[in-house]
């Protein structure tokens, strides 16, 4: 997602909710690995945690996903 571009999407997200063009509240603000980028973004943490941490919670979800699915059969 990075070598694609998913930094300059945060970015024009950034930008479109700093200018009034999106309220803070919309369900994009949830989705998985945003946060961890804002922070790189923002020089709390370093590109290599921001990706590390994406993909942990990326793995999360998807187990809590499974589980989830395996409940329901």
């Amino acid at each position: 997602m990075l070598e694609r571009g998913a930094l300059d999407e945060v970015a024009a997200f950034d930008k479109r909710i700093a200018s009034g063009d999106v309220k803070t509240g919309v369900p994009l603000n949830k989705a998985l690995g945003l946060k961890y980028l804002r922070a790189y973004m923002a020089d709390e943490i370093s590109l290599e945690d921001a990706t590390t941490l994406s993909q942990t919670q990326t793995r999360q979800y998807a187990k809590k996903q499974m589980t989830w699915l395996r409940n329901q059969m």
